[in-house]
């Protein structure tokens, strides 16, 4: 084994182990005691690398606490088990082959039982008992849209925790919710067995090992979950897993409605709305609303009292469908279940057609960050300053970035646009030859969310003088420019 050890008053022997981890268990890590390096105490915590099978050896981590009942450890490893496994064992009897010798005459266990009776008078005392058992790490929840499936997961994961219960990191994900639902790990609480409970249960063949919310189980299970205020969302970002920072909680109902919403396919699919807006909507029993600006979690109350869930959720899955294909799904619709919205422009004669020159907009605004990498803008820069734009259409705006031809107007109504791509690209280079660039949207995060195609400045400093010399010329080029109140050079 390879290091010296840090000095622990902490001792124990076999008998605490076996225990601790069941005689099965440390019978299996007497091979994997050799086994154990880098060996080290930190406070009550030893910690060490064990290698089993994989190339690269296990990082095991071993906590101490005395209780009542005397002293009990909480284990962390690296393997796929993840907690009292073989591994711990070998920690643990390596780190009892190096504790420090007694002294002559002295046997090992009256050491032991001097120090076990030490630590539990030390440990009668009220407040010292409530924080010798107060666990290091929980379990966090994150809430996200799945790409390859398309739709809502939950995925669980291991966190640290501050004294005061709140979460300080989240870090690896956590899928031992088997086995913690017949042993639970210290730091799964009493509600947490129940949400992991739930969970488990509402599993589907379709979910394929994921935690999809459905039903009035999975409306029930959401609510448990803001409870813990250990609820999280998913940031869509192309790079590595992040969260929001804001925990869930629990806010008032919000009223709903369905609207068709236009793809960018040309093809249109029924979509569930709330006011105020929200950031994702989950068909539930009854359905809940997600908004991560605000930090809230609801139920979404529904104008149709009649319609079931299961009826909702089948009803919003529906694929999206052409322009050709309205006719017969508003038929279908308005036979079975005429108090749902059908189809706009049932016939392609009714649709209404934008042929017109577009107006450029430039939309300037100025959000808060929590990181970015662009230019200047870094981990240190506390807002980020960018433009959006838009090209108008007779009263209808369409993004940049966007190749939709077929969109919903002020009205309500579904129109066709007939986009002019030549006079956008123009109207683009105009901007590049002002110096406005494309900014990553996957370098951006911030507790509000950014427009998925941006332009910006390398340096703040560089939009002194893109308002007061690039936008005048701009605007006499036609473009329409807006501000909004948080945009931090509309005075200059």
């Amino acid at each position: 084994m390879e290091g010296t050890p840090l000095m622990s008053s902490v001792f124990y022997d076999r008998a605490q182990i076996a225990d601790w981890l069941g005689s099965h268990t440390v019978a299996k890590a007497r091979d994997y005691v050799h086994a154990v390096s880098k060996l080290r105490w930190q406070d009550n915590t030893l910690s060490g690398e064990v290698q089993g099978t994989a190339r690269r050896p296990y990082a095991v981590d071993v906590h101490f606490y005395e209780a009542e009942e005397g002293p009990w450890v909480e284990s962390e490893c690296s393997c796929p088990v993840g907690y009292d496994c073989k591994h711990v064992a070998a920690l643990l009897i390596a780190g009892m082959e190096k504790m420090p010798k007694p002294q002559v005459g002295v046997r090992p266990e009256v050491v032991s039982w001097l120090e076990t009776f030490r630590a539990s008078l030390a440990s009668s005392e009220p407040n010292a008992r409530k924080a010798a058992s107060k666990p290091t790490h929980t379990l966090a929840y994150v809430l996200g849209w799945s790409r390859y499936h398309q739709r809502h997961e939950v995925e669980i994961f291991k966190a640290r925790r501050n004294t005061d219960g709140t979460i300080r990191s989240i870090d690896d994900a956590w899928h031992n919710v088997e086995a913690a639902l017949l042993k639970p790990p210290k730091f799964v609480t009493d509600d947490d067995l129940v949400i992991l409970r739930g969970l488990w249960l509402g599993r589907s063949r379709e979910d394929y090992g994921s935690f999809v919310l459905r039903g009035s189980t999975g409306a029930d299970v959401l609510q448990k979950l803001t409870a813990t205020g250990r609820l999280f969302t998913a940031l869509t970002t192309n790079q590595a897993p992040s969260f929001t920072r804001l925990a869930l909680s629990e806010g008032n109902a919000r009223p709903g409605h369905i609207e068709w919403q236009p793809q960018p396919d040309d093809c249109v699919r029924p979509v569930l709305r709330t006011e105020p807006p929200s950031t994702m909507l989950l068909a539930t029993e009854p359905a809940w609303y997600i908004d991560t600006q605000a930090g809230v979690a609801g139920i979404v109350q529904l104008p149709l009292q009649s319609l079931q869930a299961q009826q909702l959720a089948a009803y919003l899955a529906m694929p999206p469908i052409s322009l050709t294909e309205a006719p017969l799904v508003g038929a279908v619709l308005r036979e079975i279940v005429p108090e749902l919205p059908p189809p706009p422009a049932p016939h392609l004669s009714e649709l209404r057609i934008i042929d017109t020159e577009p107006v450029p907009i430039l939309s300037l605004d100025t959000r808060p960050l929590y990181m970015a990498g662009f230019g200047k803008y870094d981990h240190r820069a506390p807002v980020l300053d960018f433009a959006a734009v838009g090209f108008d259409y007779e009263g209808v705006t369409i993004n940049a970035d966007s190749s939709a031809t077929l969109v919903s107007h002020p009205d309500g109504n579904v129109v066709q646009v007939s986009r002019r791509p030549d006079a956008e690209k123009k109207r683009l280079l105009e901007l590049r030859n002002a110096g406005l660039q494309k900014i990553p949207a996957g370098r951006i995060q911030g507790p509000q969310s950014f427009p998925a195609a941006m332009l910006g400045l390398q340096e703040p400093d560089a939009w002194y003088a893109f308002v007061n010399e690039a936008l005048p010329a701009l605007r006499d080029k036609g473009w329409r420019v807006t501000m909004s109140g948080e945009f931090r050079f509309k005075g200059v």
